[in-house]
């Protein structure tokens, strides 16, 4: 272990991925959440290939496996569920030696925090200032606690308090739209395929994923003019009005759900700059790249990005040299990631009858062979040259 101490400021997933990651490199680190205790936000989220490679490296891809269910197709399919386009991923896994799993985010949280080293954690403490010494940041803290540390990893999301001190002020710019989440357990029209896939019908695309210990994860996501903030918590019985014109598994689905509220959450994203932090506070997640989620890689990006900040420190970069490694490695491939996620929302967000003809088209129309060697890029971890 050496003396090079690293603070990262949010308890999130990617947070706790480079805080373990950096710790396995060999380096001390202190994870500081402002809440009380550790409540994920959302229901499930998607781990692909490259993600999971990530996972992998530090020894955690059992549990996920155990935990989570394999995704084996994707699919478009439309409120008939007549498929608009239907890929099958073996192929793709078997050529990266990596599967895709959907798994609970409560049971991710949960495997992370397991593998952080005993008392790194500290809830409760919410960033209130940095002061910049020469070789090391001070965190100035609500509860009046300061603390110095010679690298700072800026996890706090979206609306990220270290971002607006480095970066300056900008809010990330909402995209029209934003979903419920839910875990539910009735039964899915064909489980047997594990297959990760959104319905198009009125109003908006209901998704529908196997995510393990015999649940379901589904969201459904619709445009709304006018955005909330932070996550709405509501009865999803509420949401059935909506759907009444769905089919019944749709329906069934939301009514069992497994908790009493869900959270309604509003999407935003911003466009990935070419500066990634200060030489010694790096962003990191959501507070460098929302991303709309219409890719399912929000998760898998955040973990890319411990992975090649934990990479870096351990080959000995530290500084501008970390920081000039990190965003060169990063920044192309995360601006690739939000720009095709803002074009696939357009498509996917399409109304009424000639909305959905369109996506019928535009899905039904793409050629198999092409999609899989995009999903095949998307899902390939990049080696890192240093």
């Amino acid at each position: 272990m050496t003396d090079f101490r690293i603070a990262v400021v949010g308890a999130g997933i990617g947070g706790l991925f480079a805080a373990v990651a950096c710790q396995k490199a060999g380096f001390p680190v202190t994870v500081f959440e402002q809440a009380e205790k550790i409540e994920p936000l959302g229901a499930s989220l998607s781990l692909w290939p490259n993600a999971m490679q990530c996972i992998a490296n530090l020894g955690l891809a059992q549990p996920v496996q155990d935990q989570g269910a394999l995704i084996a197709q994707l699919a478009i399919r439309g409120i008939d569920q007549r498929p608009y386009f239907t890929l099958p991923l073996q192929p793709i896994y078997n050529r990266l030696e990596q599967s895709g799993y959907c798994i609970r985010r409560a049971a991710l949280h949960s495997i992370l925090l397991d593998a952080l080293s005993p008392g790194s954690l500290k809830l409760g403490y919410r960033v209130n200032d940095t002061l910049t010494h020469p070789d090391q940041t001070e965190l100035r803290f609500a509860n009046h606690e300061t603390h110095r540390f010679d690298l700072v990893i800026a996890a706090d999301g979206i609306w990220s308090t270290l971002r607006s001190k480095i970066l300056g002020q900008s809010l990330p710019d909402y995209g029209g739209y934003g979903a419920w989440l839910g875990l539910g357990s009735a039964p899915a029209p064909d489980p047997t395929l594990n297959e990760a896939c959104e319905y198009f019908g009125p109003g908006g695309r209901f998704g529908l994923f196997e995510t393990g210990n015999s649940q379901r994860y589904w969201f459904f996501v619709a445009k709304r003019k006018s955005p909330t903030r932070h996550p709405e918590m509501v009865d999803p019985h509420s949401l059935l009005n909506t759907l009444k014109d769905w089919p019944s598994f749709v329906r069934d689905q939301v009514a069992a759900a497994t908790t009493k509220t869900v959270p309604y959450v509003s999407f935003f994203d911003r466009p990935v700059g070419a500066v990634w932090g200060s030489d010694q506070i790096l962003l990191l997640g959501d507070a460098m790249h929302p991303y709309l989620p219409n890719l399912g890689q929000g998760a898998c990006q955040a973990i890319e990005d411990g992975h090649v900040l934990a990479h870096g420190l351990r080959v000995g970069l530290r500084g501008a040299r970390l920081r000039q490694f990190y965003q060169t490695a990063r920044h192309k491939r995360a601006r690739n990631f939000g720009r095709v996620s803002r074009r696939m929302g357009r498509i996917s967000q399409a109304e009424g009858v000639i909305g959905r003809g369109f996506q019928r088209i535009f899905y039904a129309g793409i050629p198999t062979s092409l999609f899989a060697k995009d999903m095949q890029q998307q899902f390939t971890l990049p080696k890192l040259t240093h």
